[in-house]
């Protein structure tokens, strides 16, 4: 995966957390420059422990009290099996982690890029496939997730 993606898809969970969290648009244009710059600095691809922190911190960044959400999980895919059974153990592990906490966030990145690595080209039967997939991981996480709680699951 190079860098441009992974810059990619910091932005874009930068502009919904935006608009999920309900923070200001200044504190998503200064997260979104830090970003460019970055990207300019950056020569090598990120680590993906790198980009695990830069995802767990701009998701603090835009929820510093943790008012809207209390814990936060990140789960990047592509490196991982994409068979249902490998697909549910690793959900389950991660939604394990946000079980005591009264409002979740789980941050899903990579799918995509699991489903249809480079330089393979995106088909109808790879995009069938991901809907699957994003429904299966939702049906999964509603039945594990305990009523009184809330979780939400973010898609970048």
């Amino acid at each position: 995966m190079n860098k441009t993606d992974d810059f990619a898809r910091l932005t874009s969970l930068n502009s919904m957390l935006c608009l999920l969290s309900g923070s200001s648009s200044l504190e998503a244009e200064q997260i979104s420059a830090v970003l460019s710059f970055l990207r300019s600095e950056t020569k090598a691809q990120l680590l993906p422990s790198d980009y695990d922190a830069n995802v767990t911190c701009i998701v603090e960044l835009h929820d510093p009290s943790k008012l809207r959400f209390t814990g936060i999980s990140h789960w990047d895919v592509r490196n991982n099996c994409i068979d249902p059974l490998w697909l549910r153990a690793d959900l389950l592990s991660k939604l394990e982690k946000l079980e005591n906490e009264p409002s979740g966030l789980l941050v899903i990145s990579g799918l995509r890029q699991g489903i249809c690595p480079s330089p393979k080209r995106w088909t109808k039967r790879r995009e069938a496939l991901y809907q699957d997939l994003v429904a299966f991981i939702e049906k999964t996480a509603a039945e594990k997730a305990a009523k009184s709680k809330t979780l939400t699951l973010l898609f970048v």
